[in-house]
């Protein structure tokens, strides 16, 4: 059957079911992009909280470093 034949209905049907699998590829497409969103604000999470570790690490080495300058000021001014 050529395009010329068909009739009004089967041009509708056609056109109806290019329209669903464009809407289900569309929803697909929505659903991995959900994944990778979720995804992406987990591993966000996961750095800002290697962030925060980190930051505490540095403020013990700070604390310690002060101490220790603190210490050998003492020393030098005996």
């Amino acid at each position: 059957m050529t395009k010329q034949e068909r009739t009004r209905e089967e041009k509708l049907a056609l056109a109806n079911e290019y329209k669903t699998d464009m809407l289900n590829a569309q929803y697909l497409e929505n659903e991995i992009q959900k994944k990778e969103i979720q995804g992406l604000l987990e591993e966000n999470e996961d750095l800002k909280n290697r962030i925060e570790d980190i930051k505490g690490e540095i403020q013990i080495l700070t604390g310690d470093l002060r101490a220790s300058a603190d210490a050998l000021d003492d020393l030098d001014s005996m």
